[in-house]
């Protein structure tokens, strides 16, 4: 056995992941530091547990993955059986409106979602009605669908409800959850389950491109209306 970096039986290099300790002469690994993962600039130092977190954090969490394209960090997520969910919107209404529509995402940048997850809650208000939330309302020609939350307003009690849309085999599958004057504690005090109108195949819109809440059958919704979207992007 040569000494480190003189020929003998073998020659071993950190640069090439492989050292002799000078105490006990046992070949050791060299493992790849944080620097080396970060700059992609070994070939031949391993990846060892000591830094395996940190090789998968810069790979996919913290933008030092930039060497991944978004496809393949998406198929990452999938086969760990792990989702990344975006805040779409978080919206107050500080005037009344009879719709809240959302094209952009928190960034101001348009979105493509393969499903949503969303929050909305009105205040007591004499303005009654029900209330929906459609989806590819202003990019449909004319495959738009929408989650129903009937009696969406009332005149004596908040409402609050919570709802998905997401792909099932061909097509979109959406429903929502309502309920009035929601107690954390006493959880929902009425709640039900609606169905969508008969969505659109995935295969002729198979992202959702923008959202709306509104209010129809003449109310308005009040001040104090909120809608929270998340979202998981294609």
């Amino acid at each position: 056995m040569g000494a480190p970096g003189s020929l003998g039986v073998v020659k071993p290099d950190v640069n090439y992941g492989t050292f002799v300790n000078g105490s006990t002469g046992i070949i050791t690994t060299s493992r790849a530091t944080e620097s080396d993962i970060t700059s992609r600039s070994q070939q031949y130092r391993p990846i060892v547990p000591n830094n395996l977190d940190y090789a998968v954090k810069a790979a996919m969490c913290d933008g030092k993955g930039a060497a991944w394209t978004a496809d393949e960090q998406k198929a990452a997520r999938e086969r760990m059986g792990s989702e990344q969910w975006d805040l779409i919107c978080d919206i107050e209404l500080t005037e009344e409106a009879q719709r809240i529509i959302v094209e952009n995402d928190i960034n101001g940048n348009s979105f493509e979602l393969e499903k949503i997850y969303f929050e909305q809650y009105v205040p007591v208000s004499d303005k009654t009605g029900s209330t929906g939330l459609h989806c590819n309302l202003l990019h449909s020609n004319p495959s738009t669908f929408y989650i129903t939350i009937s009696n969406g307003m009332s005149a004596s009690v908040v409402r609050r409800a919570f709802g998905v849309a997401y792909k099932l085999a061909d097509s979109w599958f959406c429903f929502s959850v309502d309920g009035t004057n929601f107690d954390p504690s006493a959880g929902w005090a009425t709640s039900s389950v609606r169905a969508t109108n008969f969505p659109p195949k995935i295969e002729e819109y198979p992202n959702i491109y923008d959202i709306e809440f509104s209010q129809y059958n003449g109310g308005i919704l009040p001040v104090g209306t909120t809608l929270k979207v998340w979202g998981v992007r294609k």
